[in-house]
């Protein structure tokens, strides 16, 4: 005889299928937890992978400032040794540049 819902929880037909139901839903999420974890992992590369390419930017960024750079000292240098030549051969005195 069936006597409500306590009856059926201790019966031990019950008790089988909840634990059968349990053990599917833990299974169930530790296939979620894989996948998500699989997916975590995926980001994590793509993370790295973009933060090596923005490093190698950055150093092409700063080689070509950087030659850039000595690249208009020196024809500020050869743009003052012309003016210094230049006036030299006029007869100007050259400037001070001390």
């Amino acid at each position: 005889m069936w006597h409500g819902c306590k009856v059926l929880n201790t019966h031990p037909f019950f008790s089988t299928v909840q634990v059968s139901v349990l053990t599917d839903q833990v299974e169930a999420q530790g296939e979620k937890i894989r996948d998500l974890e699989f997916c975590l992992e995926e980001h994590r590369e793509k993370l790295n992978a973009t933060e090596e390419m923005l490093q190698q930017v950055f150093h092409r960024r700063v080689c070509v400032s950087l030659s850039v750079l000595i690249l208009s000292v020196f024809i500020l240098n050869r743009t003052a040794f012309c003016f210094c030549e230049s006036s030299a051969l006029q007869g100007v005195a050259p400037l001070d540049v001390s």
